[in-house]
């Protein structure tokens, strides 16, 4: 963490979290890299998307990222870092 990074705490549910921890695990990342990617992307769409491929609970479903979405994610070291090991694996299957 650089002197120009700010934390932000949030207080979740424990299997809400053990769940995002989960599910961050599978996309090959961790929950503070994803919540940097939903917060990266909100702010150059300046929009909040809520959606994925699975449906979870309370019925809410997610959608993967857009090309655009991930372009700008790739801005950030450690997002690219992540996401060009998930592309990789992703085309080795």
């Amino acid at each position: 963490m650089s002197k120009n990074d700010a934390v932000i705490n949030i207080s979740l549910p424990k299997e809400l979290k053990k769940k995002f921890t989960a599910l961050a695990s599978e996309m090959w990342t961790n929950p503070t890299n994803l919540l940097k990617m939903f917060i990266i992307s909100s702010l150059n769409n300046k929009e909040l998307k809520f959606f994925t491929s699975q449906k979870i609970e309370n019925n809410f479903e997610i959608e993967p990222f857009t090309q655009e979405e991930i372009n700008n994610l790739m801005k950030n070291k450690n997002i690219s870092k992540n996401l060009k090991e998930i592309n990789t694996l992703l085309a080795n299957i």
